[in-house]
């Protein structure tokens, strides 16, 4: 009996209690470093976002010092030369921000100018108005919103 047990203790290999134990802890690492990218994907999302609006709001503040009032809108990616060029002072805007994860339109309402984001699954219009969603909020505020 007692070489029984002694064979048995010198036989190599894991226990399945062993085995399910490193599976669920590379399980739970697993999920950690998964909800970490996401999560890091979504902020660079936000923050390219909001620096594109900064971009636009500035590009009508010098509309503004230099005419005197603010350009007429809305205004998008498809009718947006009146943000880009300036005349002879050169282009505002290199180009209208395009990217794959929202749509963003220029309005200005009571000479207030409002930069609002949209999903992409918005359709943009030729005449500036963005149809098909809801707005994810007013400036670099909605980009929070986006996913």
């Amino acid at each position: 009996m007692i070489e029984r047990l002694q064979a048995k203790r010198n036989q190599e290999g894991f226990t399945l209690i062993e085995l399910l134990i490193v599976i669920i802890v590379l399980g739970i690492l697993a999920a950690i470093v998964v909800f970490a990218v996401a999560s890091t994907k979504h902020d660079s999302v936000a923050a390219s976002c909001k620096t594109d609006v900064k971009s636009i709001e500035l590009s009508a503040e010098a509309v503004n010092t230099h005419a005197g009032s603010y350009a007429t809108g809305p205004i998008n990616s498809l009718n947006a030369t009146n943000l880009i060029s300036n005349g002879t002072n050169g282009a505002l805007l290199k180009a209208w921000p395009s990217t794959s994860n929202y749509i963003l339109q220029y309005t200005v309402t009571s000479g207030n100018v409002a930069v609002n984001v949209f999903p992409k699954t918005a359709t943009e219009g030729a005449a500036g108005a963005v149809t098909g969603a809801a707005s994810t909020g007013v400036g670099s505020a909605g980009c929070d919103a986006l996913s």
